[in-house]
């Protein structure tokens, strides 16, 4: 088992092992790469080392602007007040990040990162229709394990649509590739022969992120009228009935 000694100044999210804590955002996990240490309840605490402290502090920053932007949005987050959330001084975002811009690019890159583990677990070495239905399966997961993680990452993506920005270079690098993995998967069915060889991979890459994308939006404006549970059961039954013109499939899920 591991043990991750800190003090309650230094880590104000702590759903790590061995710890309980609060509400979990998602973005202590550059954490567990540096600062856990396996010990004895005997063995004496080490003191932590200034990469992980700074870890720490790290975290803490992205978890407070996270919060912040579920707050008060995107726009009215700053740099003093995200230190302040997370218990430093006012300066220290500042130093860190450099400008809020670069904080929330770092928030968009751990979002990736979650993304492209969640997507590995569930799809491994399946290929065709298989792998588009483990990655809708990796989708529903990530939902329902970490919401506030997904609220803030698209809250800080739609809200950086209108504007030329790097977030919005980002954002078309992730539907970029993201839209050609999902095609590849096409590719790769109708190859099989598990998929309609009429098929459009790239016409139906666009329709599954739609359906995605749009679910969040409705799931972001009005969170008690749209199931998130139902969308990917739909999801999945539009995903067969497309590629495979499974139409009982389809009904039976709607």
């Amino acid at each position: 088992r591991c043990y991750v000694y800190l003090l309650p100044s230094q880590c104000r999210t702590s759903l790590l092992p061995g710890i309980k804590g609060k509400r979990n955002c998602g973005f202590n996990r550059e954490i567990p790469r540096v600062i856990y240490h396996k010990m004895s309840i005997s063995e004496p605490r080490r003191k932590l080392t200034q990469a992980e402290r700074i870890a720490i502090s790290d975290n803490n920053m992205l978890q407070a602007a996270s919060e912040l932007i579920l707050e008060v949005g995107s726009a009215n987050t700053t740099l003093k007040e995200v230190g302040e959330r997370a218990g430093y001084s006012r300066g220290l975002a500042s130093s860190r990040f450099g400008s809020k811009e670069a904080l929330f690019l770092r928030l968009i890159v751990l979002h990736r990162e979650i993304w492209a583990e969640a997507i590995d677990k569930h799809v491994q070495d399946k290929t065709g229709l298989a792998a588009i239905m483990a990655r809708v399966d990796a989708v529903e997961e990530l939902f329902l394990q970490e919401p506030d993680t997904i609220k803030a990452i698209y809250t800080l993506w739609f809200e950086s649509v209108g504007r030329t920005s790097s977030m919005r270079e980002q954002l078309m690098k992730f539907h970029e590739e993201t839209r050609s993995a999902i095609a590849h998967h096409v590719q790769q069915g109708i190859e099989s022969g598990e998929i309609l060889p009429h098929a459009n991979p790239r016409l139906f890459a666009i329709d599954y992120f739609s359906q995605i994308f749009g679910c969040i939006y409705q799931w972001l404006i009005s969170p008690e009228e749209v199931s998130f549970s139902d969308s990917i059961r739909s999801l999945r039954a539009l995903c067969l009935y497309a590629l495979t013109k499974a139409e009982s499939d389809y009904k039976d899920h709607n």
